[in-house]
């Protein structure tokens, strides 16, 4: 963390500049650096001379603080981590039961989760925006900007804008969050995951030799599967859990 301290330097009795003036900026900015050094060396003559600190604490008292942040982020940048905690926060226990299940999951936020649609309406479309944060939201996601009309058709303006901007929200989350479940669709291999569970578990029991076929690995997998379900379930579970969470 940085914090950023100032002073105001004041180099004549001149009126501020009106904001369209001109003024040498250069200059007057030389000026100022010339009365800080001026100030700084005679604040270090009287100290050496009277061993009191107090100017120069007075000084620094009267100086201005600022602790700096991050910029705000922009729309886009919101949609994106808005995405990422939706899948986190609604969709990922979900998305391990399908795969260890079946081996995959669904593609289609909407309707092949059990409560993908509502959660998502509440969590991310059904939100209010002023104006300017409409229109700010609308020219940052300008590509994902809803156009079905008959969404707000009645409304006044003001409603209209904070409708449209909602959806278009809506709209840029759900393309974000369709775009990470596929990259975690192309990175999880479940028949490398069963069979990396399987090898674990075996190299803990030793109940099988290490050199096995690659006919016989099959056969690995079902045993670990049924001999020791809860420990191939708890381990598979885990594993899921830390592929999808990195891509989150």
């Amino acid at each position: 963390m940085y914090v950023n301290l100032s002073a105001t330097i004041e180099i004549n009795d001149k009126p501020t500049p009106k904001h369209n003036e001109y003024v040498p900026t250069y200059k007057l900015g030389n000026t100022a650096k010339q009365i800080m050094t001026s100030q700084l060396i005679q604040m270090a003559m009287n100290f050496a001379t009277t061993k009191n600190t107090n100017e120069i604490e007075n000084f620094v008292y009267h100086m201005q603080y600022e602790v700096q942040r991050e910029p705000e982020p922009s729309w886009n940048e919101k949609a994106d981590e808005d995405a990422k905690e939706f899948i986190r926060d609604y969709l990922l226990d979900e998305i391990i039961e399908q795969l260890m299940e079946d081996g995959e999951f669904g593609e289609d936020i909407r309707n092949d989760f059990a409560n993908g649609d509502s959660s998502f309406h509440e969590t991310i479309v059904d939100r209010y925006y002023n104006d300017k944060e409409a229109i700010d939201l609308i020219s940052d996601l300008y590509e994902y900007e809803e156009t079905d009309s008959g969404i707000w058709e009645g409304l006044d303006w003001s409603k209209v804008l904070s409708s449209k901007a909602a959806w278009t929200y809506g709209n840029a989350v759900y393309d974000k969050a369709t775009e990470i479940l596929n990259e975690i669709r192309e990175k999880i291999e479940m028949d490398e995951l069963d069979l990396e569970v399987a090898q674990e578990i075996n190299n803990k029991t030793a109940q099988l030799s290490l050199e096995l076929e690659d006919n016989e690995l099959n056969e690995l997998i079902d045993w670990m599967k049924t001999d020791h379900e809860d420990d191939f379930n708890r381990i598979l579970k885990e594993k899921l859990t830390t592929l999808i969470e990195e891509e989150l």
